[in-house]
């Protein structure tokens, strides 16, 4: 059975002869010389490594024991022991040692083949760099070119360089108006708004007033809710009524006879606000005072 220092052994016996089948030129004679020398320090490396392996054994063994040792007897045999160890010279590799000259040597080859490889991808990813900065520079050229050409055709119509450029000061300075106006036309807004909410609550207390004078007009008071309800539904018709007037073709609003806003309708038709239809149901529409006249 074949040891693990064997096994090393004889990889390296392997390893040592493809590289100087490879990479040593030299002769047979010295050839042969260098492999005997070399399968000589390899030797006496795997006889060191049995014996060492043979010594690592016994020590492990517990039949050098006695069997009457106590902790401390234990303790003391390992302290001579090692002390014994420890006086004797460890094995040292020769300088001149071919086994580790050989080692390096195959280790610094394959660096070699590594590095050359590692050089050689260098070399292609530069070449293609250069290739995309020739690319740059051509089409830098390209711009360069087109430059000096606008700069030489606006040198040569001085006049339509001139015209052009009051062209764009005139569109800067209609963009400027355009801005004041969109500005006033917000401040126009944001005014009418606010005479719209004071319409609305000015018309809100009057339809209010209005239906607190009907009701108390009645001979029965209505509930809160219901009082609510009306005044509600009569705000309802008079935003219809406008919007009926400024937007749609269809300027008629019906009225549901008996309804709590046939009340305010006929009040409006008293001061002459509104228009009836009585040719089918009732609708009504709001004058509009501004195209009669």
């Amino acid at each position: 059975m074949e040891t693990p220092s064997q096994n090393r052994g004889d990889r390296i016996k392997k390893l040592l002869q493809e590289h100087v089948k490879k990479d040593v030129a030299i002769s047979n004679p010295i050839q042969e010389a260098y492999e005997k020398k070399l399968n000589r320090d390899i030797d006496r490396t795997q006889k060191f490594l049995r014996q060492a392996e043979q010594a690592l054994e016994k020590l492990d063994e517990p039949a050098n024991e006695h069997e009457s040792w106590t902790e401390e007897t234990r303790q003391k045999a390992h302290t001579l022991a090692l002390y014994e160890v420890y006086q004797k010279l460890p094995y040292t590799v020769m300088k001149n040692d071919s086994l580790g000259t050989a080692t390096a040597a195959h280790l610094t080859g394959e660096a070699v083949v590594q590095q050359t490889a590692a050089t050689e991808e260098f070399g292609d990813i530069n070449s293609e760099l250069q290739q995309e900065l020739e690319g740059l520079r051509a089409t830098l050229a390209d711009y360069k070119s087109m430059s000096a050409l606008l700069e030489k055709r606006i040198a040569g119509h001085p006049s339509r360089v001139k015209a052009m450029e009051q062209k764009l000061h005139n569109a800067q300075h209609v963009d400027d108006e355009l801005s004041e106006k969109t500005e006033s036309v917000r401040e126009a807004m944001a005014r009418i708004k606010k005479v719209e909410d004071k319409l609305q609550q000015h018309m809100a207390r009057v339809v209010t007033k209005l239906h607190a004078m009907l009701d108390w007009e009645n001979t029965g008071m209505v509930d809160e809710d219901t009082f609510k309800r009306r005044i509600k539904q009569s705000m309802q018709l008079l935003q219809q009524l406008v919007s009926r007037l400024v937007q749609d073709s269809e300027k008629w609003v019906p009225i549901t006879a008996g309804s709590p806003e046939e009340q305010l309708v006929q009040l409006m038709h008293r001061n002459n606000l509104i228009e009836i239809d009585n040719s089918g149901e009732l609708a009504i529409r709001l004058r509009n005072y501004g195209a009669e006249f």
